[in-house]
């Protein structure tokens, strides 16, 4: 059984975590506005899925033939995870200034995750640590990437629109330092969630 509630959190934790993607659409939101890169927003939403359907099938398959392999690949997933949260929680907001140009379009931000190391990470953190290893590789990535491109467009709309107006407001102050401590606890706390 899928655990919905877990990777929901999860999801929502990594997602709206600070990263190459949320950096991304921060920056392209305070450059160009909001409408000119709402393009580059839709290329990274659905850019995850380019990650997804392709971990999902073989992460699968390899649960079915290789369940250790698998449960390593989890606790090697769990590291990573908790070693990424360490470096969010010093991480600073890198406040973007005005660039001339074009906004970066659909056809950009289709490729911010693919190769982008976090979204490989919570591809396979999605798919070893809250589906069972007898889940259908089909049935199981199709749950995980219905509500990845939900919750992803839910969290990563939240950063293109509201990031640009937190980075204004906290960048370089005290509660800077709290809200990335804040947000690494959380991605810790998610990865426990499901162990």
């Amino acid at each position: 059984m899928v655990d919905t509630g877990g990777l929901v959190l999860f999801l929502a934790v990594m997602s709206g975590t600070p990263g190459p993607a949320n950096m991304l659409l921060l920056g392209a939101a305070t450059r160009y506005g909001a409408r000119a890169a709402a393009g580059f927003l839709c290329g990274v939403v659905l850019g995850m899925q380019l990650v997804i359907w392709p971990a999902g099938l073989g992460l699968m398959e390899l649960a079915a033939r290789m369940p250790t392999a698998f449960a390593a690949l989890k606790w090697a997933c769990t590291g990573y995870i908790v070693w990424l949260a360490w470096h969010i929680a010093g991480a600073r907001i890198d406040r973007a200034g005005g660039d001339a140009g074009a906004s970066p379009g659909l056809a950009r931000g289709l490729l911010v995750h693919p190769l982008n190391p976090k979204a490989w990470v919570i591809a396979a953190g999605a798919f070893t640590q809250f589906l069972p290893a007898s889940a259908s590789a089909l049935g199981g990535t199709a749950i995980v990437a219905a509500l990845t491109l939900i919750v992803g467009t839910i969290m990563q709309g939240l950063w293109f629109l509201g990031g640009g107006a937190v980075a204004r407001a906290i960048a370089g102050r005290p509660h800077e330092r709290w809200l990335m401590t804040a947000l690494g606890f959380m991605t810790v706390a998610s990865v426990a969630w499901a162990l």
